[in-house]
């Protein structure tokens, strides 16, 4: 993607050009609203017989999250969002429910987050068959053998090397890469009829497990007060059958260094215009420095 090409939302026409889309898909009530428009999507509301529907394009750089998502819909449908259409940059899905975050800020009920979080897991181990597919999509490999040369690639890589090395080693062979979504925090989980369904797959990567626990840990952590390492050794139960729980634990911690850099990488993949990453606090270099806190000490677990 080159750096601060036009979005296509951006252009003249674009949401009547969506809305002729959609109407191949599905029987509107009412007019596409567009609600976001940013530098990672467009989404927009769509009224229909059966409920409300959400269309959402994506950037090329990003244009893998429709497939994506069908992908991963099919084989756990009760966990990601009903997909009825998607091509290219282009998906439309049914209503999820009501964002989690919305929910407990108005002092709602939701599921504990210690089963959340192993939720999560079930859901990462469940996805395993699915990396090549995702590979075959356009998802970031990010597999822990390539962190190495992928952090070369963002400023400061020969400062990190040694340490990213050893994170890496660190996390061992037990546990198999699969499709990691990195933002599975409660502004990206939404719930109906006691299911939390998991959206916004632009976020996914390839690679370990624990890479993906930065921001679900310090959420879970703000919203409970509770100790990181007790949520933490929920969401590692699932994987009791890889290793034992101090195994775990010890490669979790490598995981949750390597998760910072997964998320500048990431970010630098969108190859934002320098004002729209400055108005976002430049996430690039935000999450190295948070990578450089988290191996030296001073950002412990659940503050990431």
């Amino acid at each position: 993607m080159t750096r601060g090409a036009p979005l296509a939302w951006d252009e003249p026409g674009w949401l009547d050009r969506a809305t002729e889309w959609v109407d191949r898909h599905v029987q509107r009530t009412g007019p596409v609203e567009l609600v976001l428009a940013r530098a990672w999507s467009a989404v927009a509301r769509v009224p229909t017989a059966d409920g409300e529907a959400w269309f959402k394009e994506a950037p090329p750089a990003l244009a893998f999250e429709p497939s994506l998502t069908a992908v991963l819909s099919a084989r756990r449908p009760d966990l990601l969002p009903e997909v009825i259409a998607h091509e290219g940059p282009r998906l439309l899905t049914r209503d999820a429910g009501r964002r989690l975050r919305t929910q407990l800020d108005e002092g709602g009920a939701a599921p504990p987050w210690e089963s959340l979080l192993a939720q999560q897991a079930e859901l990462q181990l469940d996805l395993v068959p699915d990396t090549d597919a995702a590979l075959t999509l356009g998802v970031l490999d990010a597999r822990p053998g390539l962190l190495e040369e992928l952090s070369d690639e963002l400023p400061g890589g020969e400062d990190r090397r040694d340490a990213v090395r050893r994170a890496v080693e660190g996390l061992g062979e037990a546990v198999p890469a699969t499709v990691v979504h990195t933002e599975a925090h409660d502004g990206n989980l939404f719930v109906a009829d006691g299911r939390v369904r998991l959206l916004d797959w632009a976020e996914a990567v390839v690679s370990h497990p624990f890479v993906g626990m930065v921001l679900p840990l310090r959420f879970a952590a703000e919203r409970t007060g509770g100790s990181p390492e007790r949520l933490c050794d929920a969401y590692l139960e699932p994987f009791a059958r890889f290793a034992p729980l101090p195994q775990l634990r010890e490669a979790f911690a490598h995981g949750y260094l390597l998760g910072t850099l997964v998320r500048a990488l990431s970010w630098n993949v969108l190859a934002m215009p320098p004002e729209v990453s400055a108005g976002l606090g430049d996430p690039v270099p935000s999450w190295l420095e948070v990578f450089v806190g988290v191996s030296d000490g001073t950002i412990t677990l659940g503050e990431a």
